[in-house]
Order: structure tokens, then C-alpha cells, then sequence
């Protein structure tokens, strides 16, 4: 049988035991928060990279049309001469 001043050590061991566990877990989350942190600005910053991208690509595509449009233009203009006929 355990004493009562046995009981109150074990007692008093646990909560120790305890507020170190929820020490130790307190910071793990903040570590885990930091890198969550850091995680979420690099995807923020691949975000507008890819923003960025996706616009210089819809110009480019743009411009590629309207290159592509002024050729048939021209294309169309011009007569058709076939390379083996001879003036």
C-alpha cells in the first residue's frame, strides 16, 4: 500500500511528466506552424510566378495569332504563282 505522501509524489511526478509533454508538444506546433508558414510564401510566390506565366503565355499566343493572321492576309493578297510557271 502506498503512503499518502507516496501517492501525492507520484501525483505531483505525472503533472511534471505532463507539463513537460504539453511544453514539448507546444513547440512542436510552433515549428510546425514556422514551416507551414514558410510553405505557404513559396506557394504564394509560385502562385504569382505562374500568374506571371500564364500572362506572358496568353500574349505570346495572342501575338502568334495576329502574326499568323497578317500572314494569311499577305498570303491572300498576293496572286497564286505556282513555282513551275515561267513568265
Amino acid at each position: 500500500c502506498l503512503s499518502p505522501n507516496t501517492s501525492q509524489g507520484l501525483a505531483v511526478d505525472n503533472i511534471l511528466a505532463l507539463n513537460n509533454l504539453l511544453f514539448l508538444s507546444l513547440l512542436e506546433y510552433a515549428a510546425i506552424n514556422s514551416m507551414l508558414d514558410q510553405i505557404s510564401s513559396c506557394l504564394d510566390h509560385l502562385e504569382e510566378k505562374n500568374d506571371h506565366l500564364h500572362a506572358c503565355l496568353k500574349e505570346l499566343l495572342e501575338s502568334n495569332r495576329q502574326t499568323r493572321l497578317e500572314f494569311q492576309q499577305q498570303s491572300d493578297a498576293q496572286p497564286f504563282t505556282s513555282m513551275f510557271c515561267f513568265p
